[in-house]
């Protein structure tokens, strides 16, 4: 499973996530988090210095993205 796969699955059971709840938060799931941002997966708020995420939501498409992995991949 990618990492981008491992971000979304964080979001598995919910749409919004508070960050610092969620110790398993490795460099590659954070970077994967930022890119899924950058393609409107998810929307982030970031620690000061944009290196930890604070909370996150899922956009539409993250949601749609969810349910395929759940119906498929998971």
């Amino acid at each position: 499973m990618n990492y981008q796969h491992q971000a979304i699955k964080l979001f598995e059971e919910k749409d919004y996530l508070f960050f610092l709840l969620q110790p398993d938060l490795t460099p590659d799931i954070i970077s994967a988090l930022k890119s899924l941002e950058q393609d409107g997966t998810v929307v982030c708020t970031w620690s000061f210095n944009q290196d930890y995420p604070l909370e996150g939501q899922l956009t539409t498409k993250g949601q749609l993205f969810r349910d395929y992995l759940k119906n498929n991949e998971w």
